[in-house]
């Protein structure tokens, strides 16, 4: 920008009186303030003017150096932006006007003007030559503009064409060369035949190059065109991208068939909560909201609130936001009313860079899965509660029982307290069902139940083991005596009249007592030393109690050593089979053999069957034992058939758990075509209380045996219950009458008319009678005396093992009143 109050001129003369003058004219203008510097020659001049910038130069047309116009020419050409003035003589004004068309600002002659005129010219010549300046400016500008939107255009991607007032193209470029494939001269000229929607986009499609379809874009707006109104339209191919939306529409139709196949409702949303996306089964889920822009407000998916969720639970939302994905059971109540439960499980959305862009939420109806969960959980605590309980009184079972027995003992050991343990046995319990049936029986054991739940506290615990057996568990007790009175009262409450269809019944019951720690420190001992004690109280008349005592524990203690010496017996190979004979007492000789077994211990001895068969019908041990008995027993006899000796019936007994096993039949043809012995040479004995505790079942059993062809006799007839109406329908041969009967038969009436009604029994039903325990002469003439048939006992031998036992059949001499000659004492 010029500086008025400091102009820089340079002036070229070099006549000094000129220069002089124009400095005095200069001085004298008041518009300004100016620094003049004078060159007399060209040279000179052109080398101030590179040292320094110069707002005007006032310059003379005659120089020593330079000739007529030089001086301008070669000054203007060196600093073409320099103002020029010219100063010129009279005779060369004309030059003075030419050099001011060739690019001087002004010129003035010499002599002819004043202070106000020279400086007005100094003036006039910088601001022209600013005005040339920013017009020569902008016209480059303009120019290169030009340039610029013509290169643009030219080389723009979208297709730009002209429409004059008729619609005729009166412009392409070349993208709308391309475009329309053909040059743009037969272009221009050519009317646009299709529809254009003015200031707003139009889709336009066509035919391209080779028949293609082509879509493309247009845009119009008004211009004007050579002086007229025309129309330019932009047109972009589109085809790529209406073929790519074609594509993506496809696969969006594809997924949101995908996704309306998937019986969940599933919906996308965006950071907002709007619903982006969902499949059908959302739709018909939310056909009750206000639309897809509905701004979601909770968090709780699929039911969302207008008011936030206030239910402090963890927002499923919140953590999706954050990346993770969270699940809740959600209520959704349907627009009929019903509610229906679904599990929800809320996903972030993420894009390719890691960044979370919304929430995938998939929805699943477990109405049924939550409402079958809950049905099992009822039926796991239904069964749970079956597992513990007994299924007929409610009552602890043994499991439940021995659990809550193992903590009371812990919690008594840490307070060191005592706890006692009544072990109750119900007396003749078996009488109601057999006399009532069993349906009574089970009404008869609930109010036994109820009336023991009634007698005990609430830290106390009352257990049905099985059958007639329950056990109580009184804790926190303080002396024996508060005990003996609990356990009295049981025995008060049990006592009191039962009515049971009708019938008035009075149940009486045994209790065994033990306590902790006098009589034991764990659950099991516990229960065997109440039980030891249950069975002392039968043994002293029932309808009682007893403690466990010094005395039980040692006869407890002795019993477990046995059972454990009885295990090893059967392991070792200690039992043996030792063999009684059955003599006939009409006949004279022997009928049969009776197999028993007989314990030979190492260091005891012989141990009687009376110490250890009930230790083993108790443990279930009888069960090996008797099986084994068996099989030993028939492989003998067939091997002394084999043998030459003459057949004899071999009676082997069968306890009661052996006559109840499932197996029995099986197991009994098995032994019996293993030994080979004929059936008909096997009789099976079997007490009265066998059979009579369930006679139905056993009447079946020994009928299977019969039709094998194996005989049935009744062991220690007599002594049990039997039934004579049921008594008809076994299918047995022979009655044994028990050796309680014989022992006193010549001396206590009693016995001998129930000996003489037990052979005529037998004699009416056809059945053979064997008497067991014949120890003396008069024994013998009696029963022979009255009928009976056959006969055993240490008059005629004690047991013997196998090579005794053979020679004593083989060689047998009648004796005692049968023959003449005595059998030589046999051990």
């Amino acid at each position: 920008m010029v500086d008025y109050n400091d102009l820089k001129i340079l002036l070229v003369e070099d006549q000094n009186t000129a220069a002089t003058l124009v400095r005095e004219q200069l001085a004298t203008a008041k518009s300004f303030r100016f620094h003049l510097t004078l060159a007399d020659r060209l040279d000179n001049a052109l080398a101030l003017g590179r040292r320094q910038d110069f707002d005007v130069a006032l310059v003379d047309l005659g120089l020593p150096d330079a000739g007529d116009g030089e001086v301008f020419e070669r000054l203007h050409q060196r600093y073409p932006e320099l103002p020029i003035v010219i100063l010129c003589d009279d005779d060369q004004e004309q030059r003075a006007i030419d050099l001011v068309r060739s690019g001087a600002q002004a010129y003035l002659v010499k002599g002819g003007f004043g202070p106000s005129s020279l400086a007005n010219t100094v003036r006039y010549a910088i601001e022209r030559q600013k005005l040339y300046k920013a017009v020569e400016t902008t016209s480059i500008q303009a120019v290169e503009a030009g340039a610029r939107l013509q290169t643009l255009i030219q080389h723009y991607a979208d297709a730009i064409i002209v429409l004059d007032h008729n619609d005729i193209i009166s412009f392409a470029n070349p993208a709308a060369e391309e475009l329309f494939g053909t040059s743009q001269e037969n272009l221009i000229g050519t009317p646009f035949i299709f529809p254009l929607k003015p200031g707003k986009n139009s889709e336009i499609e066509f035919l391209g190059k080779g028949g293609m379809p082509v879509v493309v874009e247009g845009l119009t707006s008004a211009i004007e065109w050579d002086g007229y109104p025309a129309q330019l339209v932009t047109l972009r191919n589109i085809t790529s991208r209406k073929q790519l939306e074609r594509k993506i529409d496809a696969e969006r139709g594809f997924l949101q068939r995908v996704i309306d196949g998937v019986m969940d409702p599933i919906m996308v949303t965006d950071l907002d909560c709007r619903v982006r996306l969902k499949n059908k089964a959302a739709g018909q889920l939310l056909a009750g909201d206000p639309g897809d822009n509905w701004p979601l407000r909770c968090h709780r998916l699929p039911d969302r609130p207008e008011r936030p969720c206030r239910s402090g639970s963890s927002c499923s939302l919140a953590e999706a936001r954050k990346g993770a994905v969270s699940r809740h059971i959600q209520d959704y109540r349907l627009p009929d009313g019903r509610v229906r439960h679904f599990e929800v499980e809320a996903t972030p959305l993420k894009s390719d860079d890691g960044s979370i862009q919304g929430i995938i939420e998939a929805s699943r109806d477990v109405t049924e899965r939550l409402l079958a969960e809950k049905h099992l959980r009822q039926n796991q605590q239904t069964l749970q509660h079956l597992a513990l309980h007994d299924p007929l009184t409610d009552l602890p079972n043994r499991m439940l029982f021995i659990d809550r027995l193992r903590q009371a003992l812990a919690k008594a050991r840490r307070n060191d307290r005592p706890l006692a343990l009544m072990f109750l046995d119900l007396d003749r319990f078996k009488n109601v069902n057999d006399s009532l049936g069993h349906s009574c029986g089970d009404l008869f054991l609930q109010e036994i139940a109820s009336r023991l739940g009634g007698c005990v506290r609430e830290t106390d615990t009352v257990a049905r083991l099985g059958g007639d057996e329950f056990v109580i568990l009184l804790e926190d007790i303080h002396d024996n005596h508060a005990v003996s009175r609990m356990a009295q009262n049981f025995l008060n409450s049990l006592s009191r009249k039962l009515q049971v269809d009708g019938h008035d019944l009075y149940p009486t019951a045994s209790i065994g007592i033990s306590l902790y720690p006098n009589d034991a420190e764990d659950a099991e001992e516990l229960m065997k030393c109440a039980d030891a004690a249950m069975y002392l109280a039968k043994e002293r008349g029932r309808n009682t109690y007893q403690f466990f005592s010094a005395e039980l524990k040692s006869k407890a203690h002795e019993m477990l050593t046995l059972e454990s010496a009885l295990r090893q017996a059967i392991q070792q190979e200690q039992l043996r089979v030792h063999y009684q004979p059955q003599y006939s007492l009409t006949r004279r000789k022997p009928v049969g053999l009776e197999a028993l077994v007989r314990w030979e211990h190492p260091e005891r001895g012989l141990i009687s069957p009376a110490d250890f068969i009930p230790l083993a019908e108790e443990t279930g041990l009888i069960i090996p034992i008797g099986e084994w008995v068996l099989r030993t027993a028939c492989r003998q006899h067939k091997k002394w058939l084999d043998q030459g000796m003459r057949p004899l019936r071999l009676a082997v007994n069968l306890s009661r758990r052996q006559f109840r096993q499932n197996n029995l039949i099986e197991m009994i043809g098995e032994i019996l075509d293993e030994s080979g012995l004929p059936p008909e040479l096997l009789e099976l004995e079997i007490t009265e209380s066998s059979i009579m505790n369930d006679v139905e079942n056993a009447i079946g059993t020994m009928h299977a045996l019969r039709e094998m062809g194996v005989h049935l006799a009744i062991d220690d007839f007599g002594s049990g219950y039997s039934s004579l109406s049921c008594l008809k329908q076994f299918p047995i041969s022979k009655l044994k009458i028990d050796q309680s009967f014989v022992r006193d038969l010549t001396s206590v009436a009693g016995d001998a008319a129930i000996t003489h009604a037990i052979i005529d029994l037998a004699r009416n039903l056809k059945l053979e009678v064997v008497a067991e325990g014949i120890e003396t002469r008069e024994q013998m003439r009696f029963l022979k005396k009255n009928g009976c048939h056959h006969g055993q006992g240490f008059l005629f031998s004690k047991p013997l093992p196998v090579k005794k036992i053979a020679v004593l059949v083989q060689n047998w001499v009648p004796r005692f009143g049968f023959g003449r000659r005595m059998m030589p004492a046999l051990s």
